[in-house]
């Protein structure tokens, strides 16, 4: 897994003012499913996104949607991936993103990337955050606006870019709108909030054999959990769960009882969940 730093950001000017720039593809969803995308069932449940036909909120009477419940309990991996675009420097995605009933409030989701393909093995992950009624929405249908800038390690590479609905079990669905990837975008810091608050750092040495050291940084003082799974999504081990003061934090892990293969650490923290890959080699 690529190491890859991405600022999550809430956009606080009109999305029409992000427009204005190179805009490298567009999609409202109220054409129907649109040509090129593809929508991938990997849990094979026989549900995937697809088009709403109901008001979704916004200025729009469409937005696309992946069910977690739907006659049924569903747990859903449901892929939803863009064309092919050819990235070019200063690159942002923004999109419009709500929960359909704050009844169920919790369906989890990820924006990833590829410069490979459109196999889900090809996909890395730069941001993945739980929806609730709670933290960010008030009624059913309102939309909130996320904004992702591009690390700039993809400028001028051509990429596909994927919404994944995973994680979450019988709540109700997820409402993807007004999706817009654009380039040259001057991003001002007064314009912007970020709220993150934590950064993952990376491992090293990776590869590793039997030791290695995770590190990340606290820009405030925070309640955090750091631990380890196998390649199945197992807990290998949990590393810490405590509150922590600011700064830069290292952790020892220690691999020698594991069989050589991929792990992953994940570092969770005020709504906010960070995982990097790591390879054990004997």
């Amino acid at each position: 897994m690529k190491k890859v730093a991405v600022i999550i950001c809430l956009l606080v000017i009109a999305l029409s003012a992000a427009c204005a720039e190179d805009v490298l593809l567009e999609q409202n969803f109220d054409n129907g499913f649109p040509d090129g995308w593809l929508s991938i069932d990997n849990d094979g449940d026989g549900k995937e996104w697809k088009i709403s036909t109901g008001a979704s909120g916004n200025n729009n009477t469409k937005c696309i949607l992946s069910a977690s419940y739907d006659g049924g309990v569903l747990n859903p991996d449901n892929w939803l991936i863009t064309p092919q675009v050819t990235l070019a420097t200063s690159n942002v995605l923004s999109y419009l993103v709500a929960i359909h009933n704050t009844s169920y409030p919790a369906e989890h989701y990820g924006v990833y990337i590829s410069e490979t393909g459109t196999e889900v093995a090809d996909f890395e992950l730069l941001f993945e955050e739980t929806m609730t009624a709670k933290n960010n929405q008030k009624s059913p249908g309102e939309f909130s606006l996320r904004t992702i800038v591009i690390p700039e390690s993809y400028n001028n590479k051509s990429v596909y870019m994927a919404i994944r609905h995973f994680n979450c079990s019988g709540q109700d669905k997820l409402k993807i709108d007004d999706l817009v990837l654009a380039s040259g975008l001057s991003v001002e810091e007064n314009n912007f909030v970020n709220p993150k608050s934590v950064e993952l750092l990376g491992n090293y040495p990776n590869p590793f054999n039997p030791n290695t050291i995770i590190s990340f940084k606290l820009n405030n003082t925070e309640t955090i959990n750091l631990s380890v799974f196998n390649a199945k999504g197992q807990l290998v081990e949990e590393l810490i769960n405590s509150k922590l003061n600011r700064g830069v934090h290292k952790v020892s892990f220690k691999a020698t009882n594991l069989n050589s293969g991929v792990y992953y650490y994940k570092l969770e923290a005020e709504g906010l969940r960070m995982t990097k890959k790591m390879l054990l080699i004997k």
